[in-house]
Protein backbone atom coordinates (compact mmCIF):
# COMPACT_ATOMS: atom_id res chain seq x y z
CA UNK A 1 0.00 0.00 0.00
CA UNK A 2 0.79 3.31 -1.21
CA UNK A 3 0.38 5.92 2.01
CA UNK A 4 0.53 9.20 1.65
CA UNK A 5 3.62 10.87 0.62
CA UNK A 6 4.05 14.47 0.55
CA UNK A 7 6.44 15.62 -1.89
CA UNK A 8 4.73 14.52 -5.34
CA UNK A 9 1.17 15.60 -3.58
CA UNK A 10 2.68 18.95 -4.09
CA UNK A 11 4.17 18.85 -7.18
CA UNK A 12 0.32 17.44 -8.29
CA UNK A 13 -1.10 20.27 -6.63
CA UNK A 14 1.54 23.14 -8.07
CA UNK A 15 0.54 21.37 -11.82
CA UNK A 16 -2.77 21.68 -10.78
CA UNK A 17 -2.97 25.48 -9.63
CA UNK A 18 -1.37 26.04 -13.24
CA UNK A 19 -3.75 23.83 -14.78
CA UNK A 20 -1.41 21.42 -15.83
CA UNK A 21 -1.53 17.26 -14.74
CA UNK A 22 1.34 15.26 -14.16
CA UNK A 23 0.90 11.71 -13.65
CA UNK A 24 -2.94 12.35 -12.81
CA UNK A 25 -4.48 14.72 -11.25
CA UNK A 26 -4.57 15.17 -7.39
CA UNK A 27 -7.37 13.56 -5.70
CA UNK A 28 -8.45 13.29 -1.83
CA UNK A 29 -10.36 10.43 -1.07
CA UNK A 30 -12.14 8.84 2.24
CA UNK A 31 -11.76 5.37 3.60
CA UNK A 32 -13.34 3.21 6.13
CA UNK A 33 -11.36 3.28 9.52
CA UNK A 34 -9.55 0.13 9.78
CA UNK A 35 -8.27 0.94 13.22
CA UNK A 36 -10.33 1.84 16.66
CA UNK A 37 -8.16 3.72 18.90
CA UNK A 38 -8.77 4.97 22.20
CA UNK A 39 -10.53 8.57 22.38
CA UNK A 40 -11.01 11.71 25.45
CA UNK A 41 -13.29 10.94 27.60
CA UNK A 42 -16.86 12.56 26.87
CA UNK A 43 -16.69 16.37 28.47
CA UNK A 44 -19.16 17.13 30.42
CA UNK A 45 -20.96 19.69 27.87
CA UNK A 46 -20.59 20.49 23.97
CA UNK A 47 -18.86 23.92 25.01
CA UNK A 48 -16.21 21.61 27.13
CA UNK A 49 -15.65 19.42 23.64
CA UNK A 50 -14.68 22.43 21.73
CA UNK A 51 -13.13 25.05 23.86
CA UNK A 52 -10.56 22.49 25.14
CA UNK A 53 -7.69 22.33 23.07
CA UNK A 54 -6.18 19.52 24.35
CA UNK A 55 -8.92 17.31 24.10
CA UNK A 56 -10.12 18.84 20.67
CA UNK A 57 -6.34 18.12 19.55
CA UNK A 58 -6.41 14.92 20.77
CA UNK A 59 -9.55 13.75 19.78
CA UNK A 60 -8.61 14.87 15.93
CA UNK A 61 -5.29 13.28 15.55
CA UNK A 62 -6.98 9.93 17.38
CA UNK A 63 -9.39 10.12 14.11
CA UNK A 64 -6.73 10.98 11.78
CA UNK A 65 -4.71 7.58 13.34
CA UNK A 66 -7.75 5.40 12.59
CA UNK A 67 -7.85 5.51 9.21
CA UNK A 68 -5.37 4.89 6.05
CA UNK A 69 -4.23 8.30 4.35
CA UNK A 70 -4.13 7.46 0.34
CA UNK A 71 -3.17 9.40 -2.92
CA UNK A 72 -3.29 13.03 -2.31
CA UNK A 73 -5.10 12.82 1.04
CA UNK A 74 -3.54 14.47 3.40
CA UNK A 75 -4.08 13.68 7.45
CA UNK A 76 -4.64 16.76 8.15
CA UNK A 77 -5.82 18.12 11.77
CA UNK A 78 -7.42 21.80 11.37
CA UNK A 79 -8.29 24.04 14.43
CA UNK A 80 -12.31 24.33 14.55
CA UNK A 81 -14.58 26.53 16.14
CA UNK A 82 -17.17 26.76 13.17
CA UNK A 83 -17.18 28.88 10.56
CA UNK A 84 -17.91 32.25 12.85
CA UNK A 85 -14.75 32.02 14.33
CA UNK A 86 -13.55 35.51 12.66
CA UNK A 87 -16.66 37.21 13.76
CA UNK A 88 -15.80 36.79 17.43
CA UNK A 89 -12.41 38.80 16.81
CA UNK A 90 -15.17 41.60 16.56
CA UNK A 91 -17.65 41.48 19.51
CA UNK A 92 -19.40 37.65 18.36
CA UNK A 93 -20.54 35.15 20.98
CA UNK A 94 -20.45 31.68 20.27
CA UNK A 95 -22.81 29.04 20.87
CA UNK A 96 -22.37 24.99 20.87
CA UNK A 97 -24.34 22.08 19.91
CA UNK A 98 -22.53 18.45 19.72
CA UNK A 99 -21.23 18.96 16.00
CA UNK A 100 -21.77 22.38 15.14
CA UNK A 101 -21.62 26.33 16.49
CA UNK A 102 -23.85 29.25 16.04
CA UNK A 103 -23.03 33.21 17.09
CA UNK A 104 -24.96 35.74 17.87
CA UNK A 105 -25.72 39.06 15.73
CA UNK A 106 -24.53 42.14 17.84
CA UNK A 107 -25.19 44.31 15.19
CA UNK A 108 -29.21 45.79 16.45
CA UNK A 109 -28.65 49.08 15.50
CA UNK A 110 -26.42 52.15 13.67
CA UNK A 111 -24.60 52.68 16.53
CA UNK A 112 -23.26 49.29 16.43
CA UNK A 113 -22.24 49.73 12.46
CA UNK A 114 -19.79 52.74 13.55
CA UNK A 115 -18.80 50.92 16.80
CA UNK A 116 -17.50 47.84 14.56
CA UNK A 117 -15.74 50.29 11.80
CA UNK A 118 -13.90 52.23 15.02
CA UNK A 119 -13.24 48.84 16.58
CA UNK A 120 -9.75 46.83 16.83
CA UNK A 121 -9.02 43.20 15.90
CA UNK A 122 -9.40 41.60 19.39
CA UNK A 123 -7.17 38.35 19.37
CA UNK A 124 -7.14 38.50 22.94
CA UNK A 125 -11.12 36.50 23.10
CA UNK A 126 -11.25 33.63 24.29
CA UNK A 127 -11.91 31.63 20.99
CA UNK A 128 -9.06 32.71 18.92
CA UNK A 129 -6.62 32.27 22.05
CA UNK A 130 -7.89 28.37 22.00
CA UNK A 131 -7.48 28.44 18.36
CA UNK A 132 -3.90 29.59 18.57
CA UNK A 133 -3.33 27.05 21.55
CA UNK A 134 -4.94 24.06 19.22
CA UNK A 135 -2.66 25.58 16.31
CA UNK A 136 0.34 24.91 18.58
CA UNK A 137 -0.39 21.59 20.00
CA UNK A 138 -1.15 20.74 16.67
CA UNK A 139 2.00 21.51 15.25
CA UNK A 140 4.18 20.24 18.09
CA UNK A 141 2.63 17.07 17.27
CA UNK A 142 3.95 16.97 13.44
CA UNK A 143 6.40 14.30 14.50
CA UNK A 144 3.20 11.98 13.90
CA UNK A 145 2.84 12.54 10.43
CA UNK A 146 -0.08 14.90 9.71
CA UNK A 147 -0.12 18.66 8.81
CA UNK A 148 -1.96 21.35 10.25
CA UNK A 149 -4.49 23.82 9.05
CA UNK A 150 -6.06 27.18 8.90
CA UNK A 151 -8.91 27.43 10.86
CA UNK A 152 -12.09 28.33 8.80
CA UNK A 153 -12.14 32.11 8.41
CA UNK A 154 -14.64 32.50 5.88
CA UNK A 155 -14.32 36.31 4.57
CA UNK A 156 -15.25 39.60 4.96
CA UNK A 157 -18.94 39.55 3.37
CA UNK A 158 -19.61 36.12 5.76
CA UNK A 159 -18.37 37.97 8.97
CA UNK A 160 -21.00 40.63 8.73
CA UNK A 161 -23.52 38.24 8.54
CA UNK A 162 -22.72 36.69 11.78
CA UNK A 163 -22.23 39.90 13.14
CA UNK A 164 -25.77 41.26 11.87
CA UNK A 165 -27.36 38.07 10.39
CA UNK A 166 -28.29 37.69 6.96
CA UNK A 167 -32.14 39.11 6.61
CA UNK A 168 -31.05 42.01 8.07
CA UNK A 169 -27.89 42.53 6.36
CA UNK A 170 -29.73 42.22 2.70
CA UNK A 171 -32.19 44.90 4.14
CA UNK A 172 -29.40 47.16 4.90
CA UNK A 173 -27.56 47.21 1.79
CA UNK A 174 -30.68 49.35 0.81
CA UNK A 175 -31.50 51.15 4.01
CA UNK A 176 -27.75 52.03 5.55
CA UNK A 177 -25.63 51.22 2.08
CA UNK A 178 -22.49 53.85 3.70
CA UNK A 179 -22.35 51.89 6.97
CA UNK A 180 -22.06 48.66 5.30
CA UNK A 181 -19.04 49.47 3.55
CA UNK A 182 -17.88 51.13 6.39
CA UNK A 183 -18.13 48.03 8.20
CA UNK A 184 -17.28 46.04 5.04
CA UNK A 185 -13.92 47.72 4.92
CA UNK A 186 -12.37 47.08 8.65
CA UNK A 187 -13.75 43.91 8.32
CA UNK A 188 -11.33 43.30 5.32
CA UNK A 189 -8.69 44.55 7.54
CA UNK A 190 -9.04 42.21 9.96
CA UNK A 191 -9.58 39.31 8.63
CA UNK A 192 -6.51 39.95 6.76
CA UNK A 193 -4.69 40.41 9.77
CA UNK A 194 -6.73 36.76 10.93
CA UNK A 195 -4.66 35.31 7.85
CA UNK A 196 -1.41 36.28 8.33
CA UNK A 197 -1.28 35.61 11.95
CA UNK A 198 -2.88 31.83 10.99
CA UNK A 199 -0.27 31.64 8.74
CA UNK A 200 2.78 32.78 10.81
CA UNK A 201 1.88 30.73 13.60
CA UNK A 202 2.54 27.67 10.84
CA UNK A 203 5.80 28.63 9.86
CA UNK A 204 7.39 29.72 13.55
CA UNK A 205 5.85 25.72 14.36
CA UNK A 206 8.11 24.86 11.11
CA UNK A 207 5.06 24.04 8.34
CA UNK A 208 5.54 25.83 5.35
CA UNK A 209 2.50 24.45 3.71
CA UNK A 210 -0.87 26.18 3.42
CA UNK A 211 -3.58 24.36 3.96
CA UNK A 212 -7.48 24.33 5.79
CA UNK A 213 -11.28 22.84 5.25
CA UNK A 214 -10.46 22.39 1.29
CA UNK A 215 -7.46 20.49 1.63
CA UNK A 216 -5.29 21.86 -1.10
CA UNK A 217 -0.97 21.93 -0.56
CA UNK A 218 0.77 24.86 -1.28
CA UNK A 219 4.39 25.98 -0.12
CA UNK A 220 3.28 29.70 0.82
CA UNK A 221 -0.09 31.73 1.58
CA UNK A 222 -3.23 30.34 -0.12
CA UNK A 223 -6.39 30.16 0.90
CA UNK A 224 -10.10 29.21 0.57
CA UNK A 225 -12.00 32.76 -0.51
CA UNK A 226 -15.85 33.19 -0.08
CA UNK A 227 -18.80 34.51 -0.21
CA UNK A 228 -21.82 32.60 0.84
CA UNK A 229 -24.15 35.79 1.30
CA UNK A 230 -23.85 35.64 -2.86
CA UNK A 231 -26.63 33.62 -3.22
CA UNK A 232 -28.96 36.12 -1.67
CA UNK A 233 -28.10 38.84 -3.81
CA UNK A 234 -28.22 40.11 -7.06
CA UNK A 235 -25.71 40.74 -9.48
CA UNK A 236 -25.83 44.64 -8.99
CA UNK A 237 -25.68 43.76 -5.20
CA UNK A 238 -22.64 42.18 -5.44
CA UNK A 239 -21.00 44.52 -7.93
CA UNK A 240 -20.84 46.86 -5.04
CA UNK A 241 -21.07 45.30 -1.96
CA UNK A 242 -18.85 41.33 -2.34
CA UNK A 243 -16.34 41.91 -5.29
CA UNK A 244 -14.32 44.44 -4.68
CA UNK A 245 -13.83 43.47 -0.70
CA UNK A 246 -12.68 40.08 -2.17
CA UNK A 247 -10.05 41.26 -4.23
CA UNK A 248 -8.86 43.59 -1.28
CA UNK A 249 -8.70 40.80 1.23
CA UNK A 250 -7.16 38.13 -0.92
CA UNK A 251 -5.02 39.86 -3.41
CA UNK A 252 -2.19 38.78 -0.52
CA UNK A 253 -2.13 35.00 -1.54
CA UNK A 254 -0.05 33.42 -3.79
CA UNK A 255 -3.34 31.02 -4.84
CA UNK A 256 -6.64 30.95 -3.92
CA UNK A 257 -9.68 28.48 -4.81
CA UNK A 258 -12.91 30.08 -4.58
CA UNK A 259 -15.83 28.27 -2.74
CA UNK A 260 -19.14 28.99 -4.82
CA UNK A 261 -21.68 27.41 -2.86
CA UNK A 262 -24.88 25.77 -4.24
CA UNK A 263 -27.00 26.74 -7.06
CA UNK A 264 -28.24 30.08 -6.01
CA UNK A 265 -24.56 31.50 -6.34
CA UNK A 266 -24.34 30.14 -9.74
CA UNK A 267 -25.62 33.31 -11.06
CA UNK A 268 -21.86 35.24 -10.36
CA UNK A 269 -19.61 32.86 -12.11
CA UNK A 270 -19.08 34.85 -14.72
CA UNK A 271 -17.28 37.89 -12.94
CA UNK A 272 -15.71 35.49 -10.70
CA UNK A 273 -13.88 33.81 -13.45
CA UNK A 274 -12.79 37.36 -14.72
CA UNK A 275 -10.86 38.09 -11.19
CA UNK A 276 -6.88 37.29 -11.65
CA UNK A 277 -6.32 36.75 -8.34
CA UNK A 278 -8.62 33.50 -8.46
CA UNK A 279 -6.44 30.26 -9.30
CA UNK A 280 -9.67 27.38 -9.10
CA UNK A 281 -13.10 27.35 -8.48
CA UNK A 282 -14.65 25.11 -6.21
CA UNK A 283 -18.75 24.33 -7.35
CA UNK A 284 -20.48 23.01 -4.58
CA UNK A 285 -23.84 21.80 -5.96
CA UNK A 286 -25.55 20.89 -3.01
CA UNK A 287 -27.72 18.38 -1.72
CA UNK A 288 -29.97 17.62 -4.63
CA UNK A 289 -28.18 18.70 -7.11
CA UNK A 290 -27.22 15.86 -8.79
CA UNK A 291 -23.89 14.63 -9.41
CA UNK A 292 -20.77 16.38 -9.97
CA UNK A 293 -21.25 15.08 -14.24
CA UNK A 294 -24.26 17.09 -14.27
CA UNK A 295 -22.94 20.02 -14.36
CA UNK A 296 -20.37 19.43 -17.11
CA UNK A 297 -21.17 22.78 -18.89
CA UNK A 298 -20.60 24.62 -15.71
CA UNK A 299 -17.01 22.90 -15.73
CA UNK A 300 -15.98 23.58 -19.17
CA UNK A 301 -16.92 27.13 -18.47
CA UNK A 302 -14.42 27.12 -15.95
CA UNK A 303 -11.89 25.58 -18.26
CA UNK A 304 -12.01 27.88 -20.52
CA UNK A 305 -11.45 31.19 -18.33
CA UNK A 306 -7.87 29.28 -17.79
CA UNK A 307 -8.77 28.45 -14.10
CA UNK A 308 -8.64 24.93 -12.64
CA UNK A 309 -11.45 23.05 -10.83
CA UNK A 310 -12.24 21.61 -7.56
CA UNK A 311 -13.97 18.69 -8.89
CA UNK A 312 -16.69 17.11 -5.58
CA UNK A 313 -17.66 13.93 -7.05
CA UNK A 314 -20.18 11.65 -5.58
CA UNK A 315 -18.13 8.39 -6.36
CA UNK A 316 -15.64 6.71 -8.12
CA UNK A 317 -17.75 6.52 -11.27
CA UNK A 318 -18.69 10.17 -11.73
CA UNK A 319 -14.92 10.87 -11.06
CA UNK A 320 -14.07 8.84 -13.84
CA UNK A 321 -17.03 10.29 -15.93
CA UNK A 322 -16.33 13.66 -15.50
CA UNK A 323 -12.21 13.01 -16.19
CA UNK A 324 -13.02 11.39 -19.69
CA UNK A 325 -15.06 14.36 -20.43
CA UNK A 326 -13.33 17.03 -19.35
CA UNK A 327 -9.39 15.40 -19.59
CA UNK A 328 -6.94 15.62 -16.72
CA UNK A 329 -5.87 19.00 -16.96
CA UNK A 330 -6.44 21.63 -14.12
CA UNK A 331 -8.73 19.25 -11.97
CA UNK A 332 -8.27 18.07 -8.47
CA UNK A 333 -10.72 14.89 -7.15
CA UNK A 334 -12.61 14.45 -4.02
CA UNK A 335 -14.09 11.69 -3.82
CA UNK A 336 -16.95 13.26 -1.48
CA UNK A 337 -20.25 11.83 -1.15
CA UNK A 338 -18.71 8.02 -0.51
CA UNK A 339 -15.64 6.30 1.11
CA UNK A 340 -13.75 3.70 -0.29
CA UNK A 341 -14.48 0.38 2.23
CA UNK A 342 -10.80 -0.98 1.99
CA UNK A 343 -7.23 1.29 0.60
CA UNK A 344 -7.42 -1.93 -1.97
CA UNK A 345 -10.79 -0.05 -3.46
CA UNK A 346 -8.84 3.44 -2.92
CA UNK A 347 -5.73 1.78 -4.87
CA UNK A 348 -8.01 0.46 -7.84
CA UNK A 349 -9.58 3.54 -8.42
CA UNK A 350 -6.02 5.83 -8.88
CA UNK A 351 -5.51 2.88 -10.71
CA UNK A 352 -8.50 3.09 -12.91
CA UNK A 353 -7.64 6.95 -13.03
CA UNK A 354 -4.29 6.57 -14.62
CA UNK A 355 -6.12 4.61 -17.38
CA UNK A 356 -8.13 7.05 -18.67
CA UNK A 357 -5.22 9.89 -18.78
Amino acid sequence: MQTFDLAPSLRRFDAWWNGEVLDRPPVRLSIEPSRVLTRPPEPASPRDAWMDPARAVADGLATLAETDWLGDSAPMYMPNLGPDIAGSLFGCELEFGASTSWCTHPISSEDDYARLAESETDFSNPYWLAIEEMTRLSLACASEGHLTGITDIHGATDTLVSLRGPGELCCDLVDIPELVHRALGRLVEGNRAIFKRSRELLVEGGQDVSTTWATFLHCGPAYVSSADFLALISHDMAQEFVRPYLRREWDMLERSVFHLDGPGALRHLDWLLEEDWIHAIQWVYGAGGGRASDWLEVYRKIRASGKSIHLLAADAEDALHVVRELGPQGLWIEIQGSRFPTAGDAELFLENLRRVL
